[in-house]
């Protein structure tokens, strides 16, 4: 009897013990879910407002991928001062008779192959900037870059060229066109009409009128491009593939050449230079391309960028080399 009993005590005591394991398990388990789930909440919602006051800096979402997007292309442009290094040292030690470790990597040396971090120098710098003129920061850099198409158009062959695609639609389409034009054929218009347009939205034609445009001239002009460089053809074909972005073929093929990929990308002698948005910065970064300055080198420009959008208004705050429209 006494064996009986003792054997069940023993049943019972074993039976309590799993009971109290399989309960401290569950509470373990329920504890690490409760724990995981606050803190996703928690972790989701600090990120969250973390986002948030990233993108308040740069004026929301859209401007804050923006500018990861030309931080990428930062990183691109390095690649040709890494293939410099990499050459000069596999050079050295050619020279030297020592067998080296980049001496079976074979760097095809033409200009169009990657951008250059400075420019080659010449007598009469060719110029370019490519822009979107919609892009917030293009008619930043436009704005920036105007006392260079007035004050060395003399010295040096300064243009404003378009990337080789549309993000801000028909109206951006449309005044590409027109600022192809213009430069095309009345270039000496060209200053007059940017300094009306970037002033406010929506005044292209009260710009035109104040440039003293030959505006049936201009239009001939308008309708030749629009046709052979397929224009709206691109801009149709994009909306029935249901691509985003329509190609935009005047300036594709220098674009595609320079590795231009988004607006504004300055161009100096085949070369992409990174410039602050200055008048003062886009001047030194023009001057010294020259092998001999010329005099309008002396000048006196500005330090301060405007900013984006249209209107001459500026602060300090928006002189940005990085923040741009497209990949």
């Amino acid at each position: 009897m006494e064996n009986r009993e003792n054997a069940e005590k023993r049943k019972w005591t074993s039976c309590c013990k799993s009971s109290t394991a399989f309960l401290v398990v569950l509470l373990f388990v329920v504890n690490i879910l409760v724990t995981a789930v606050a803190g996703y909440f928690f972790s989701n919602n600090v990120y969250n407002k973390y986002l948030a006051l990233e993108y308040s800096k740069f004026g929301g979402k859209e401007s804050y991928e923006i500018v990861n997007k030309a931080q990428s292309l930062q990183i691109k442009q390095q690649i040709p001062q890494i293939k410099e290094y990499v050459e000069k040292n596999a050079a050295e030690e050619q020279k030297a008779g020592a067998q080296t470790q980049t001496g079976a990597v074979q760097w095809t040396n033409t200009w169009a192959e990657a951008p250059k971090a400075t420019s080659p120098k010449s007598d009469k710098p060719k110029i370019d900037l490519f822009i979107m003129t919609y892009c917030p920061y293009g008619l930043q850099a436009q704005k920036g870059f105007l006392p260079m198409l007035r004050d060395f158009s003399k010295v040096a062959d300064v243009n404003i060229k378009f990337v080789g695609y549309i993000m801000h639609g028909q109206k951006e389409a449309d005044e590409n066109v027109v600022q192809y034009c213009i430069q095309k054929e009345q270039k000496d218009k060209y200053v007059a009409y940017l300094e009306c347009f970037l002033k406010a939205e929506w005044k292209w034609a009260e710009c035109q009128k104040t440039a003293k445009l030959d505006t049936a001239k201009l239009n001939v002009c308008i309708t030749k491009a629009k046709t052979d460089f397929k224009v709206q053809e691109e801009i149709d074909n994009a909306q029935k593939a249901g691509k985003q972005y329509p190609a935009f073929n005047i300036n594709w093929e220098e674009a595609k050449a320079f590795w231009v990929q988004g607006s504004p990308t300055l161009v100096i002698n085949w070369t992409i230079v990174e410039a602050w948005r200055s008048p003062k910065d886009y001047k030194d970064a023009i001057c010294n391309a020259f092998n001999n300055q010329p005099a309008e080198c002396k000048k006196e420009y500005d330090s301060k960028a405007f900013d984006p959008m249209f209107g001459f208004t500026s602060n300090w705050e928006n002189n940005s080399k990085a923040a741009g429209c497209g990949q």
